[in-house]
């Protein structure tokens, strides 16, 4: 009895901190930024990695630990080094005590340590409290190091980027900092082609990228659309030639776009080019503005991408078809193809650190169970405009944590010196690639009258693993856009309002962070109606139909604060790329590294062990027809989603764990009794 009263003492007083992820040390890959003790496993929140990236410090020396702070959370930070079951070996700040240092001023992203103990391997922790949260549950981020005890040589003082010399690390190309240790997509205006500017953020996830001229795009602004047409009457891609022929800011013609409102201020309009989806973003903002989708029925195992346990590339090598009954399909319409490739059984990932709440007691596999946040599992692009030039970027996210770039993903796919063959059926085009680069075949962004205007193509069904098809059928749509100084939105008090802070200026142009609990919402939407499906060589395929206890939005159900919204009713189908893939048996990779779990279905029996159900696939044509424009307001969505609430930074408040945790154990000391 005394120890479930102890047990209860501790779940109701632990810490509440959050919205952080170190940036040197290097966080564990990819650098996930909320982690948190309710959803998420101790110590680190994410597993080791199976091949971890050692940052190498020394014994005695002193290092300005960095981290990037999306939300300006009330309260300090402790920095520790621990081993992998989560002792502590060293307390690095506070130096005595297990207090938090930083309280003076609550915007710092930094802080100078100097360790003491060799240790290795051993594990950076850093806690940032959010004492506007109440102490609710907790964040941290987590890096690999080894610290040892010896006299750094100077080629290792500048982590292996740079020359030591006079005292100070002169770093190599694409590399920045003190020690060269932030790797940056650009240097100098040089490394951004086609006239782009090579732009600096203090605090970004990269920290130096590239903005790119009128209708270039990529990370060095090195792609463009290659079948630009002459004389287009619907967008002006000679923009800011021919203003006046296009009615939208000189840009595009809304006649030949289909409009939804997303809210009285925020629009986005879409077309069907043949096999792609030219989608034109109209938000009231000079910040950065997104998009982002999943599909409606996608299963909540989703979660397990990306692949933090390696689990794949420890999988079974056998081939196996799993057949299951059709359902809501005509089979004499869309008939088998004999020629398709059985799909492999991949093995998944145990949790991929997730857990959910009291589940973590029990099953850490059954946190799958648990609904979807509007921002979980989902396809984002994110754009931004600064001196007439633009950055487009194609991301993707697993949770709340800032959306990361595709390419980071990509890189948890490969092992190094895998030999993989590729054989994907009907496409021997070059743009089909697998690198995690952006999926756009166009991108074009410019500002007007205080508003952000982001176009980007991309074809409709697509194949990276950390891509959504954007039809046919209703999608599940989020949107934000980024908030400034003087104007931002928090549900609680944060420590812009309550300090002391020296960062007067948080919340900066551009850069993404917190988008504000108004600055964002939800909508169900169809961008490509069935019709507009087109005939091409490679042809969207119909996956059967899943057990719906796994779905995601079977029926209505997703909450919106800023109350624009729809209804979300059932989807029919989930839509991907055919492929098939062959791997050489020499290889520790096979076909499943390269699968698209976002899309697949997945299910959970009721043992709550993660199995896979791949689906066979049909491929269905449907003939050409041109999109009709129109104008839709998309109705307004109900507030039934309560599971995980949606407001401000989506955590769920005190109270409601505190009511959780007292039933939970009041039950169990009843139980206890009784027995």
């Amino acid at each position: 009895m005394l120890q479930l009263l102890l047990l209860l003492h501790l779940l109701l007083r632990y810490s509440a901190v959050g919205h952080v992820a170190l940036t040197f040390p290097s966080a564990r890959f990819p650098p996930l930024d909320f982690l948190d003790s309710a959803r998420t496993i101790s110590p680190c929140g994410v597993p080791k990695p199976d091949s971890p990236r050692y940052t190498q410090l020394y014994v005695g020396e002193s290092y300005n630990f960095t981290w990037r702070l999306q939300y300006p959370h009330q309260g300090g930070y402790r920095l520790s080094v621990i081993n992998e079951t989560g002792d502590v070996l060293e307390q690095l700040t506070p130096v005595k005590g297990s207090k938090y240092v930083g309280i003076e001023d609550q915007t710092l992203q930094h802080g100078v340590v100097r360790p003491t103990r060799p240790c290795a391997p051993c594990i950076v922790l850093l806690e940032r409290q959010a004492l506007e949260w109440g102490q609710a549950y907790e964040f941290r981020s987590c890096a690999d190091v080894n610290i040892v005890q010896e006299t750094p040589k100077d080629d290792e003082r500048c982590s292996k980027h740079g020359d030591y010399e006079n005292g100070k690390c002169k770093c190599r190309h694409s590399y920045s900092g003190e020690l060269c240790q932030y790797k940056d997509y650009c240097s100098t205006d040089d490394d951004c082609l086609n006239d782009g500017k090579c732009v600096k953020e203090a605090n970004g996830i990269v920290r130096r990228t590239c903005y790119c001229s009128f209708g270039y795009f990529g990370q060095n602004c090195d792609q463009t659309f290659d079948v630009k047409p002459e004389n287009d009457k619907c967008f002006n891609y000679d923009y800011p030639k021919d203003e006046k022929k296009y009615d939208k800011y000189g840009l595009f013609e809304d006649d030949c776009f289909k409009k939804t409102a997303l809210n009285e201020d925020d629009f986005v309009y879409s077309r069907v080019v043949q096999d792609e989806l030219e989608i034109i973003l109209d938000y009231k903002s000079t910040s950065w503005i997104s998009i982002g989708w999943r599909p409606m029925e996608i299963d909540r195992s989703c979660r397990l991408f990306p692949d933090l346990e390696n689990a794949r590339n420890k999988r079974d090598t056998r081939w196996t078809l799993i057949s299951h009954s059709t359902i809501q399909m005509n089979e004499s319409q869309y008939p088998i193809d004999s020629n398709l490739m059985p799909v492999p059984i991949p093995k998944l990932p145990e949790n991929n650190g997730l857990c959910n709440l009291l589940i973590c007691i029990y099953s850490i596999r059954a946190a799958l169970l648990a609904p979807l946040h509007p921002m979980d599992c989902t396809d984002i692009v994110i754009g931004s405009v600064r001196d007439g030039r633009s950055r487009i970027n194609d991301m993707y996210t697993r949770d709340r944590s800032t959306p990361l770039y595709d390419i980071w993903l990509a890189l948890l796919l490969f092992i190094k010196d895998a030999k993989i063959q590729y054989t994907v059926t009907g496409v021997n085009d070059k743009s089909f690639r697998l690198d995690g680069e952006e999926s756009f075949s166009a991108a074009y962004g410019i500002e007007r009258d205080g508003r952000t205007i982001v176009m980007f193509r991309r074809r409709i069904a697509e194949i990276e693993p950390s891509d959504h098809p954007l039809g046919p059928g209703e999608i599940f749509v989020i949107y934000a856009k980024g908030q400034m100084m003087g104007s931002y939105s928090h549900a609680v008090k944060s420590a812009l309002d309550q300090g002391p802070i020296s960062d007067h200026n948080f919340y900066r142009q551009d850069e993404v962070k917190y988008h504000g609990n108004r600055n964002r919402g939800v909508h169900s939407v169809t961008f490509v109606s069935v019709d507009e499906q087109f005939q091409n060589i490679r042809p969207l395929p119909r996956f059967r139909q899943p057990d719906p206890s796994s779905l995601q939005h079977p029926v209505a159900a997703v909450h919106d604060p800023s109350a624009h919204a729809a209804e979300v009713p059932k989807a029919t189908q989930a839509v991907s790329l055919p492929t098939t893939i062959t791997s050489e048996r020499s290889s520790s990779i096979s076909a499943d590294t390269i699968r698209q779990p976002p899309l697949a279905k997945f299910h959970l029996n009721s043992e709550t062990e993660p199995t896979v159900k791949e689906e066979s696939l049909f491929i269905q044509s449907e003939p050409v027809l041109e999109p009709k424009p129109e104008l839709e307001l998309e109705p307004k969505l109900n507030s039934r989603e309560i599971d995980y609430l949606y407001f401000d930074n989506g955590s769920l408040t005190l109270s409601t764990f505190q009511l959780v945790y007292f039933f939970f154990f009041l039950f169990l000391l009843l139980s206890h009794c009784y027995l």
